[in-house]
């Protein structure tokens, strides 16, 4: 019985002093400082959804061609604050 308690006095410690993991995708992981590139083109959507926003073009290329781009943002309140709201945008579907 002793060997029992102790043993989930030990689990019980462990749980209690683990602390939350928390980590998120790194901006230099996924893409180069060094290269950035200039889109230009239509907003055809906007998506205010958690934990990211979505910006949905039609980018016309350097050839005259187009290009469908989703373009990855903030969430919808760190745009808010940085004010940026849907009266911004003109064009939606």
């Amino acid at each position: 019985m002793n060997r029992y308690l102790t043993f989930l006095g030990l689990i019980g410690a462990a749980i209690s002093l683990q602390s939350p993991v928390q980590s998120h995708h790194a901006f230099s992981s996924e893409f180069d400082i060094n290269k950035p590139i200039r889109l230009q083109g239509v907003i055809t959507r906007m998506e205010w959804v958690n934990p990211h926003s979505w910006l949905h073009m039609t980018a016309t290329l350097e050839d005259g061609s187009t290009e469908d781009w989703m373009l990855e943002g903030g969430t919808p309140n760190t745009l808010l604050r940085q004010g940026i709201n849907a009266s911004n945008f003109v064009a939606w579907n």
